[in-house]
């Protein structure tokens, strides 16, 4: 007999679960993918379609467009189809293998009809950035004009802001705090006991009658005094070593004497009018702004990746008992893509067509420790674009090539302060190399501008022949180059941005006011340099008295200790002999 009180139940969740993915779980997955993509992009997305199939597992995504969140009416790329092919097997252990995947039509920087904008909580800016950012402000072109006529004199320099005088105060602090560690170490009172210990063992000495056995002790004795002052010696070394420790803050000083001299010549808005300076005061906002954003991107994609799952088979190892763990033959990660294609066009201004392949894309590369390698070509009439990506993220190393030459562009912008540098168009052939090392980075960006139409707008100072001078000078420019290096740790780097552009405008600004910021700079470091010379003194006073007091203890203490154990030797030497 059919219990279908048993059955039916069954029958309506199996019905329920296949209607659930066959009417809603391809909505929810594209609800779920847009609002993950938003995030990461901070911009509208649009997906057309989501497709799953189960008994021959695969997904298709059409018509996917991110928007680009500088500029609102265009999309940071665009695909027509995406399609993964998963293998059936891993499936039922909760893991995503890609056998083969496809993405077809894949362009970017796109046109839009309706804006991308959305609204997406800010997120944290890096220090490094900010700091940077600062440092873009320097130029201060509104006071060029007047360094001729006004004098450094007239600025108030607040002491109590300067950071080389508030490091001086810490280094007194710290000799301080040292010199009261060095007094406690000097009194050697932890070799109290062990020469009190020597002594009794001495007196036991020459209480024994028996001569062999008062050889033997003595021999017993004349090791431990050794041992003793094997000890003794090392420390009073180390104590003396402490003593005579060459102060090395004068370096840090300089360093902060030349930050101090930075900050009051921006606090006096006398400008800063050498190449560098002005490289990342045209520059430098759109560099870091980019950095940010990829840095940003990248602390994203970190968070899928898990820490390596051997962790934990080593930390149980620690505990008591024994786990044993059996690999199996075909380990698969939680998400894996072996091999994907991708066909597309890169821009709308330059239509070159491209192939690119991806392989071993995976969300924990300790499990399946293949490096991910990236390979895209493409060529059309003169113009070439060729990537190289090698990273390999179990040993946090990785090489990236890229070459982009023959690239038409438009609608370049430069501008800061009153500076404003227009390139309607040019050809642009750039070539990037980027290494990282665990949390180190190194990367060379050059890119050289070809058949160049400059628009400069030039108005620094009142003096018109000098605005027109400049301007002129960066109009008759048909080529010129930028120079990007960013090294050291990822969340802190260096950078140094290096134009021709800036080249030009240094030169002809420093022909005309050079001098006059020279001396300006002149008179900041006088007044600076008197402040940390009178502190220095007080300091080097200081530090010298000290030095004397404290290697007076130490050879007082040392005396002290060194008579008495040298009594007890010649004691038992005499007490041996008769």
């Amino acid at each position: 007999m059919i219990r279908w009180s048993y059955i039916i139940p069954r029958l309506i969740f199996i019905l329920i679960v296949y209607l659930f993915f066959y009417f809603a779980f391809d909505s929810i997955l594209k609800w779920g993918m847009i609002k993950t993509l938003q995030s990461v992009f901070e911009a509208k997305v649009e997906i057309g379609q989501v497709k799953t199939t189960f008994l021959n597992p695969t997904l298709e995504i059409d018509a996917l467009k991110v928007g680009n969140k500088d500029k609102e009416f265009s999309n940071l790329f665009e695909f027509q189809k995406l399609r993964f092919s998963f293998l059936l097997k891993p499936i039922f252990e909760k893991k995503f293998v890609v056998n083969e995947a496809s993405v077809k039509g894949l362009f970017f920087d796109t046109p839009r009809k309706t804006s991308c904008k959305i609204y997406i909580p800010k997120t944290r800016m890096p220090e490094f950035v900010k700091k940077y950012l600062d440092l873009t402000k320097d130029f201060a072109a509104d006071r060029l004009s007047d360094i001729k006529s006004e004098s450094i004199k007239n600025v108030n320099i607040e002491l109590s802001s300067l950071k080389s005088l508030k490091l001086i105060k810490e280094i007194e602090e710290k000799y301080n705090l040292e010199y009261k560690n060095i007094d406690e170490k000097i009194n050697f009172s932890k070799y109290d006991d062990r020469i009190k210990d020597i002594e009794n063992k001495f007196a036991n000495l020459k209480k024994e009658k028996n001569l062999i056995k008062q050889i033997k002790l003595a021999k017993e004795l004349k090791k431990e005094i050794d041992s003793f002052y094997k000890d003794f010696n090392k420390d009073k070394n180390d104590v003396l070593e402490l003593i005579n420790q060459a102060r090395d803050y004068y370096k840090e000083i300089d360093e902060a004497r030349k930050e101090d001299i930075d900050k009051i010549m921006v606090f006096a808005k006398i400008p800063k009018i050498d190449s560098d300076s002005i490289s990342k005061m045209l520059m430098g906002r759109d560099v870091i702004n980019k950095l940010d954003r990829y840095y940003s991107i990248a602390l994203m994609a970190k968070n899928y990746i898990p820490d390596n799952p051997r962790k934990r088979v080593f930390e149980e190892k620690r505990k008591r008992g024994r786990v044993i763990h059996f690999v199996k033959e075909n380990n698969y990660p939680n998400f894996l893509v072996k091999l994907a294609g991708v066909d597309g066009v890169l821009t709308p201004e330059n239509p070159i067509s491209y192939r690119a392949s991806i392989e071993n894309l995976t969300t924990q590369p300790a499990v399946y420790n293949k490096p991910l390698k990236i390979k895209l070509s493409g060529k059309k009439d003169k113009s070439l674009v060729e990537v190289n990506s090698d990273i390999d993220l179990v040993n946090k190393m990785s090489l990236s090539e890229i070459k982009y030459s023959g690239a038409k562009i438009s609608g370049i912008s430069y501008s800061a302060d009153k500076i404003k540098i227009d390139i309607p168009s040019a050809y642009l052939d750039a070539y990037l190399v980027i290494k990282t090392s665990d949390s180190f980075i190194d990367a060379k960006i050059n890119s050289i501008f070809r058949d160049v139409v400059i628009k400069p707008s030039v108005n620094i100072v009142k003096y018109e022949n000098l605005n027109n001078a400049i301007s002129n000078s960066l109009s008759n420019l048909k080529t010129f180059s930028t120079n990007v290096k960013i090294s050291g740790e990822f969340s802190k780097p260096n950078i140094s941005i290096k134009t021709d552009l800036a080249d030009i405008i240094s030169k002809s600004l420093e022909s005309s006011f050079k001098k006059e910021i020279d001396n300006e700079r002149d008179e900041i470091r006088k007044k600076i340099d008197f402040e940390i010379s009178k502190n220095k003194e007080k300091i080097d006073d200081m530090i010298k008295s000290k030095q004397k007091e404290l290697k007076d203890k130490l050879n007082l203490n040392s005396d002290r200790i060194s008579k008495r154990i040298e009594e007890i030797q010649k004691s038992i030497e005499k007490n041996i002999r008769h």
